[in-house]
This record gives C-alpha cells, structure tokens and sequence, in this order.
C-alpha cells in the first residue's frame, strides 16, 4: 500500500461482507449516491470536528505508516492526554453537554513534529 491510508470504494476491491466484519467498512453506498455522501460526510466533519484535532490526526495517520502496532498505540496514548487541556477538546465537550455546535477555534500556525 505504499505507507498511505486509501479509502476502499469499489466492490471489486473488498468482499462486501467482509470489509464489514474485518471492521474496515462502515458503510457500503451505491455507486450512484457515493458523491453526495462523501459530501455530506466532509460536511459533517467540517462542522462538528476540531480541525486541530484532524490535523493532529492526519499528522498521526502519516508518522504511524513506518511505526508498529506497540510504537503507533504509545504514541496514541501520548497524544490523548497531550488534547485533553486543549481549548478545542474542551470546547467539544462543552458544547456535547450544551446540545449545541460546536464552535472550535480556527488552526493557527503550524502543528510540531511532537503533534503527532
């Protein structure tokens, strides 16, 4: 796979039943509704999803393509408790048991390499 996540999105790739009980699909979408519901699903992490949270993500997804199982969960475990006092997890929280949308603040500056 080249050291890089690729999303699944063709039948012909993966059993339908399969991918499900390897936990690898969610959701299976017919070729014809496959474009709005990846749009609706971007939205959906746009408006409720803290973007340095996703950067923090991102950055972790790519540095644990070259680390194994045990290197990729410790880091995993450090990078919790590295979000829980950040403004955006506290937001999330806040905003969950206000049953309101969240209101994350914007990504400013650049992520450290210790981000992820």
């Amino acid at each position: 796979m080249g050291g890089r996540p690729r999303p699944v999105v063709e039948r012909t790739h993966l059993p339908r039943r399969g991918g499900g009980e390897l936990g690898l699909v969610k959701e299976v979408v017919a070729a014809e509704d496959l474009l709005k519901r990846a749009l609706d699903y971007a939205e959906d992490i746009a408006a409720n999803c803290s973007p340095a949270s996703m950067a923090v993500i991102k950055q972790q997804v790519y540095a644990d393509a070259t680390r194994d199982v045990v290197e990729a969960t410790a880091r995993a475990e450090v990078l919790l408790q590295e979000a829980m006092p950040r403004p955006d997890v506290i937001e999330g929280i806040t905003s969950f048991l206000q049953k309101r949308p969240p209101q994350f603040p914007s990504l400013t500056g650049k992520l450290t390499s210790s981000d992820a």
